[in-house]
């Protein structure tokens, strides 16, 4: 894992349903003292944003619904996406605002 400390972190999920491993993942970062912490998923169950609430500084989502059963049916192509895709994006957006 990189360096966190003192950094702002945005931990990406494509979809959270029971906040499980999310909620592993923030409290794994936390343990390498990031100045913030965010989690950004497009869609997620209602239940579970209060889980995340008291994990990260953050949550970001599009659609919360009541009523959500699987990720992979708010999505028309769900896929794994490689690291090589990972990389090629991340480096393609070289200038991020942050909103204050």
């Amino acid at each position: 894992m990189a360096p966190v400390n003192g950094r702002v972190v945005v931990l990406v999920d494509d979809g959270m349903q029971t906040g499980v491993r999310a909620r592993a993942a923030l409290r794994a970062l936390h343990v390498g003292m990031p100045a913030h912490l965010i989690f950004a998923t497009p869609v997620c169950a209602a239940e579970s944003t209060s889980v995340l609430a008291a994990e990260a500084d953050g949550l970001v989502h599009v659609r919360c619904p009541c009523c959500f059963s699987a990720t992979g049916l708010w999505y028309r192509d769900i896929h794994d996406v490689t690291d090589d895709e990972l990389t090629s994006i991340m480096n393609s957006s070289r200038h991020l605002t942050v909103a204050r």
